[in-house]
């Protein structure tokens, strides 16, 4: 059992035009014990400051759910995450829903996914997730299919699908787009 808590500050210190980054370990004189800070998440600036840290807003991750949809472009044989990710997603808390045979393309079976921790789930509950998490951008039927105010990460090309982003900010969904960059 720990008997107190103890915080990480950095310093720099230069010497000789060099700058060094210096971790120092020091306990936290204003808790009261662990069970206090337990489940919180703080933030702090690189500034030492007399004022109590404050507890970050947001969602924990043992309340978001990630979704992975079996991909319906024509030829794509990718999955966006592999058993291993999945496995290091649900052990960080998260729940991934893996819709049914997402990563028979892959060769990844259902039991790879199953063993590392994700539920195997039909296409209308990998759709009803916080996260939904894709290869190629979505196809209009797909869009239709997400939930209210859901984030998407895909590859999203929104210079060349202006009536897809239209489409997913009508639905209100926060979308991420991954890009490929090709140098000639």
């Amino acid at each position: 059992m720990a008997k107190g808590i103890l915080s990480l500050h950095y310093s720099r210190k230069q010497i000789n035009n060099v700058t060094y980054l210096l971790t120092n370990w020091q306990k936290v004189q204003k808790a009261k014990s662990y069970t206090e800070h337990a489940g919180k998440r703080y933030f702090s600036t690189g500034k030492r400051s007399n004022k109590e840290a404050t507890e970050v807003k947001g969602t924990p991750y043992n309340k978001l759910t990630i979704g992975v949809p079996k991909e319906v472009w024509k030829n794509e044989k990718r999955v966006s995450i592999t058993p291993a990710v999945a496995h290091t997603l649900t052990k960080k808390g998260f729940t991934v829903n893996i819709e049914e045979d997402a990563g028979i393309l892959s060769k990844f079976r259902n039991k790879d996914y199953e063993h590392a921790g994700a539920k195997i789930v039909d296409n209308q509950n990998v759709f009803a997730t916080d996260i939904i998490l894709k290869v190629r951008q979505p196809l209009d039927p797909e869009v239709i299919k997400f939930r209210e105010n859901s984030t998407l990460i895909s590859f999203l090309y929104p210079g060349l699908n202006k009536d897809l982003v239209n489409n997913l900010a009508e639905r209100k969904i926060s979308a991420f787009g991954k890009y490929i960059f090709s140098y000639f």
